[in-house]
């Protein structure tokens, strides 16, 4: 049997960092910008996710 280990949080967001850096090295068409943006949002939702577990964590410990 296979075991594919799937890449943890962070793991995960600077696998969009990179795909954002590397499509930002072309001149963008319509449909790469489209496509940049899908990957920004997907950045943004971690952070968001992150911030709010952060916060949670805090006022738990308070």
């Amino acid at each position: 049997m296979t075991v594919i280990n799937m890449p943890n949080k962070e793991d995960q967001v600077i696998i969009l960092a990179h795909r954002l850096a590397d499509m930002s090295l072309e001149e963008p068409g319509p449909r790469q910008r489209m496509q940049m943006l899908e990957v920004i949002e997907e950045l943004a939702a971690h952070l968001v996710q992150e911030s709010r577990l952060v916060n949670a964590a805090l006022e738990g410990g308070a």
